[in-house]
């Protein structure tokens, strides 16, 4: 877990491989933006059967966190440039892979991502291509949750965002709303999501990262959580003088 004071925000990472994985094959990811505004976070769930996935969502997340990635309108500018990045990153590793292992990786890698601009104004944005969630959280009661609010509409052919140019490239899907001191953001990827759905999302407000641990290993056991990686980014908005 990783836990940071942004701004006026306090944030939280948690996230947790899928039982019997290492962890480096967790294929999550999750980032935060700097210490100004507007504030933006992400999270994104790399597609297992294809290679390099996790350095794809790693690619994701950050490019959205720090590359300035506020409205859904600029990321046909961006993703080209995330694309090259991918390339770059496993150009090497590709040389040194058996044959087999090089055709599927010049196939590319896939992924969801979610993605949030938190501003000054008190208002926020967000853009989604795939099936991760992201939840409002007011008072300590859902206000919304997107694009899924309804833990029996996902499935396992999600849009996914491709590493090389040729896939058809997904319309992401756009909101935004407004904020409050004292109200919350959740960015779940989608196995955490759905259980969160199931239950209260509000009970990742107590979360710590032993907390986390022990909830996921009780769902897993109870198969309330589906045995998958689970990320999640809390957000919590405070007023100035709590923040700083």
């Amino acid at each position: 877990m990783e836990t940071k004071s942004v701004l006026p925000v306090v944030s939280r990472i948690f996230a947790r491989p899928k039982a019997g994985n290492a962890p480096e094959e967790y294929e999550d990811a999750a980032a935060i933006g700097d210490d100004r505004w507007p504030l933006r976070a992400a999270v994104a769930d790399g597609a297992t059967e294809t290679s390099y996935s996790r350095t794809w969502a790693e690619i994701l997340t950050e490019g959205v966190a720090q590359a300035g990635v506020s409205a859904v309108e600029r990321l046909p500018t961006v993703l080209p440039q995330w694309q090259a990045q991918w390339d770059r990153d496993v150009s090497e590793q590709i040389e040194d892979m058996p044959w087999y292992g090089a055709e599927k990786a010049a196939d590319g890698a896939f992924a969801t991502l979610l993605g949030i601009s938190i501003y000054e104004d008190n208002t926020w944005k967000a853009f989604s291509v795939g099936d991760c969630v992201l939840f409002h959280l007011s008072d300590d009661e859902v206000e919304s949750a997107w694009p899924v609010d309804d833990p029996r509409e996902f499935d396992h052919r999600p849009n996914l965002l491709p590493s090389r140019d040729g896939p058809p490239v997904p319309e992401p899907d756009a909101t935004e709303g407004e904020w409050e001191v004292g109200d919350a953001f959740i960015l779940a990827t989608d196995a955490a999501a759905q259980w969160l759905l199931r239950t209260d999302p509000a009970a990742v407000l107590e979360f710590d990262e032993d907390r986390f641990r022990l909830a996921t290993d009780s769902a897993r056991g109870t198969g309330g959580l589906r045995n998958d990686d689970s990320t999640i980014v809390l957000l919590e908005m405070r007023a100035p003088e709590e923040g700083e």
